[in-house]
């Protein structure tokens, strides 16, 4: 990953159908995300997903915002 990419595909997947997406996306495999965390800006992150200090107490910020973005996602669907 690189400051020029403009698209990433997140997914979990079991190892069979992972053989299978695999076969079908073109690009490169990325490490995984919590990995290239440390490239990112910890004070943007904090504010782009409402993050305060109180909680980064108790939980990681990797945590905080893969809670967010999940909780968003259940509540939309």
């Amino acid at each position: 990953m690189n400051e020029k990419d403009t698209t990433l595909l997140c997914v979990v997947l079991n190892k069979e159908d992972m053989v299978l997406v695999c076969s079908q996306v073109k690009g490169e495999s990325a490490n995984p995300v919590q990995s290239n965390f440390g490239m990112c800006d910890e004070e943007e992150l904090r504010k782009i997903y409402k993050i305060k200090e109180v909680e980064m107490k108790t939980i990681s910020l990797f945590d905080s915002i893969i809670n967010r973005i999940s909780t968003k996602e259940i509540v939309t669907l």
